[in-house]
């Protein structure tokens, strides 16, 4: 099972894949199961215009819903991890966060004292 939001990036991963192949006019063949060259396609398409974590999560996606609908997943993992790599490298400066300072002690005081310690939810504390 996976996490809401992982379930949303999947799906927009799906979504983008899907109409990436529609515009490219890319048969269902060869989506379903997907084969190596269109997936190095769709990476190269969306490199320079998302981050990496973004590419390499939509790649992903593809990924898990060929495993859960039992689809034979025939990308070598080598050459599409360093399509990745360039993708990250490659991604638009605007997409990447600068980087913040770390929690300080007393910000998690902070927090805790505006919390209900009594809440399950509250577990960690």
């Amino acid at each position: 099972a996976w996490a809401d939001s992982t379930k949303e990036t999947y799906g927009s991963g799906l979504l983008a894949f899907h109409i990436f192949c529609d515009h490219k006019s890319i048969p269902e063949s060869d989506r379903t199961p997907t084969i190596p060259s269109v997936i190095s396609a769709f990476i190269s398409a969306l490199v320079g215009s998302y981050s990496g974590s973004a590419v390499s999560n939509y790649v992903s996606g593809i990924k898990v819903w060929h495993t859960v609908h039992g689809l034979k997943w025939t990308l070598n993992d080598s050459e599409t991890d360093a399509l990745l790599k360039a993708a990250s490298s490659l991604a638009p400066p605007q997409s990447r966060r600068p980087p913040r300072e770390p929690y300080t002690v007393d910000m998690m005081v902070s927090i805790r004292n505006h919390l209900d310690l009594t809440s399950v939810n509250v577990q960690f504390f």
